[in-house]
C-alpha cells in the first residue's frame, strides 16, 4: 500500500534576488494578462507555437520571483512565480467558490486529501488553515511545484503521494503535459512524454495513512473511478467532498456514486447540477455532504 512522501522543502535562498530583479516584469505581465480580451487568451492557447513562446517568455522574466497573493482567502501568502502560476493565482481569483467551499468546511487539525493538486494552490490554503494536507499529484514537475509553494510559506503540514488515484490498482500510462495541469491517466496515444506508473484507491491509501475529513477532486476524468475506489470511505468516513466534473456522463456517474452514499449534493455556484445542462457550459464544481 502507497505511502505519502514527506515534504523535504525547497531552496529558495536566492528568491530575494530574483524577486527584486523580476518585479518590474511581473507588474507589466499580469497588467497584461488583466486587461487581454478573453476571445484573444483563448485563441493564443490553441495555438501550441505561440503559447508555448510567450509562456516561455513569461518563465524567464518572472521565474523564482516571490510574490504576494492579492486577495480571497489566501491573501498575503507567497508564490513562487514561474510558467505553472497565472494571473488568476496571484490576484487571488483562482477557483474563488472553492475557496470558499474549503473556507466553510476546513477547520484545524481536518485530514484533507486533496487529487489532482495542480501546482498546490488549494493544498496550500488548506494547509493554511491547519489541516494536513495529502496531495496526490504524479506529474514530477507538479510535485515539485507544491513542495515549492508550500515551502515558501514555511508549512509543512503536508505531504505529496505520486501514485495516480483511480478504481483499483494497475499498471497505466500516465501522460505528462508541459506545466502544472492537465496530466492524466491516457491509455490512447498522445504527444505528452508518457510513464508507466501504477495507480492506488482511496480507500487502499487511507489503510496505510489517515483517513480523510475532507476530499478534493480534479482528476481530469478520472473522477468516477476515484470514487469508485474510495466506496469504503464514503460509507465509513463519510468525509465532505468538493469535485470538479468535466462531462456529462462522468458527471452522472459521480451523482449516482454519492447519491447511493446518502450523500447531498449541490453545485457550488448555487445553480442546477442536471449534467445535461451544466455540460454544455464546460467543466463545473459540485459539494457532497453526507446526510
Amino acid at each position: 500500500m502507497p505511502t505519502a512522501q514527506p515534504n523535504t522543502g525547497s531552496d529558495l535562498k536566492s528568491a530575494p534576488n530574483r524577486e527584486a530583479r523580476s518585479r518590474p516584469f511581473i507588474g507589466v505581465w499580469y497588467l497584461i494578462a488583466r486587461v487581454l480580451p478573453a476571445p484573444l487568451k483563448r485563441a493564443i492557447q490553441a495555438n501550441r507555437l505561440l503559447s508555448r513562446c510567450v509562456m516561455s517568455t513569461y518563465d524567464t522574466l518572472t521565474s523564482g520571483a516571490v510574490v504576494s497573493i492579492e486577495s480571497g482567502c489566501l491573501s498575503g501568502m507567497r508564490l513562487v512565480s514561474g510558467k505553472h502560476v497565472s494571473h488568476a493565482h496571484v490576484a487571488g481569483d483562482y477557483e474563488r467558490e472553492v475557496q470558499d467551499v474549503l473556507h466553510r468546511h476546513i477547520s484545524e487539525h481536518d485530514i484533507c486529501y486533496d487529487v489532482g493538486a495542480s501546482i498546490g494552490y488549494m493544498s496550500l490554503l488548506m494547509a493554511k488553515f491547519g489541516a494536513f494536507v495529502y496531495a496526490f499529484r504524479p506529474a514530477p514537475h507538479a510535485a515539485e511545484q507544491i513542495r515549492l509553494q508550500l515551502s515558501a510559506n514555511d508549512l509543512d503540514n503536508y505531504e505529496i503521494t505520486q501514485a495516480p488515484v483511480s478504481s483499483d490498482v494497475r499498471r497505466v500510462r500516465f501522460c505528462v503535459t508541459d506545466v502544472a495541469y492537465g496530466s492524466a491517466i491516457n491509455e490512447t496515444e498522445t504527444r505528452w512524454p508518457v510513464l508507466e506508473l501504477e495507480t492506488t484507491t482511496l480507500d487502499l491509501f487511507a489503510q496505510a495513512n489517515r483517513p480523510p475529513d475532507f476530499i478534493k477532486i480534479d482528476a481530469e476524468g478520472e473522477e468516477t473511478r476515484v470514487l469508485r475506489g474510495a466506496e469504503n470511505l464514503l460509507t465509513t468516513k463519510r468525509p465532505i467532498i468538493c469535485c470538479e466534473l468535466h462531462d456529462e456522463a462522468v458527471a452522472r456517474q459521480v451523482l449516482e456514486i454519492l447519491s447511493g452514499h446518502d450523500y447531498a449534493v449541490d453545485s457550488i455556484d448555487g445553480n442546477s447540477i442536471d449534467p445535461g445542462e451544466r455540460a454544455e457550459s464546460g467543466p463545473f464544481h459540485i459539494v457532497a455532504m453526507p446526510r
